[in-house]
């Protein structure tokens, strides 16, 4: 059996890290997935996607318990003793590493696949996600440098700027392009940026999957993995190496959060 924990203090974006691997582990040996969502952030979000199981049918197994590491070497070590020991495992915490979710993208956008919307932007027009709220007041929101980049890089017709925070000072450095700001509820936001053909994310989960569930054919992202919010680590690693469409962007000035 595989039990999901969702953390309290994350919300959407990272619990998809965590549903995911969960349900990867479940399919791989065969067990039964308990993935239940009830008071998480997630829970507000699961009915868009037809495929979210919170319960797959599989082998139980009580005891013993298993917790399932988060860096890549425990991970791996983990994984192999449950080939020989089977146990229940306990899915807790975020899973932050592409290479843990590659092998079986095609199975993820299957299982988070939802309805997109028409695309509200033109072709030619770029969606930037910029995330102001606790990241501004965390010092976390990324330089404008980086998104300038971006901008000269796709030359877009207009900027869509999808945002939490609609009328904080940052956006006044967009006034020399031809931009709107956009700021829904996060559901609207998300599906605004996931219709869009070129997409700039920004520094967050929400961000990344945004893009990474999309069929834009261009997304722009920051360039400074592997990092952590108190330093270098190993634990997060939003490289997507595989597909040509990413255009990862560096920036100079100095950045605490990755």
């Amino acid at each position: 059996m595989v039990k999901v924990k969702y953390t309290r203090w994350s919300r959407f974006g990272n619990h998809l890290f965590t549903y995911c691997i969960g349900r990867i582990l479940a399919e791989r040996f065969g067990y039964h997935l308990n993935a239940e969502a009830k008071g998480a952030d997630i829970e507000k979000y699961i009915h868009n996607f037809p495929n979210f199981k919170e319960k797959v049918n599989g082998k139980i197994i009580k005891e013993p318990e298993f917790n399932v590491a988060h860096s890549p070497q425990e991970l791996s070590h983990r994984i192999n003793e449950v080939q020989y020991n089977p146990r229940k495992l306990i899915v807790q915490g975020e899973f932050q590493r592409y290479e843990y979710y590659q092998p079986h993208k095609k199975n993820i956008k299957e299982w988070l696949n939802f309805n997109k919307p028409s695309p509200q932007a033109g072709h030619n027009d770029l969606v930037i996600h910029i995330r102001i709220g606790d990241f501004k007041n965390h010092g976390w929101l990324l330089p404008f440098s980086f998104y300038e980049k971006c901008i000269d890089h796709a030359k877009p017709s207009k900027i869509y700027l999808v945002t939490d925070s609609p009328k904080d000072s940052y956006f006044s450095q967009f006034d020399k392009y031809n931009h709107e700001i956009i700021s829904e509820s996060p559901w609207d936001d998300f599906t605004f940026i996931s219709s869009s053909a070129q997409i700039c994310v920004a520094n967050s989960t929400f961000s990344w999957w945004a893009g990474f569930l999309s069929n834009a054919s261009k997304i722009y992202a920051p360039l400074f993995y592997p990092r952590y919010p108190y330093g270098p680590s190993t634990l997060v690693d939003h490289y997507v190496w595989d597909e040509k469409r990413y255009h990862y962007v560096s920036f100079d000035e100095p950045y605490p959060f990755c």
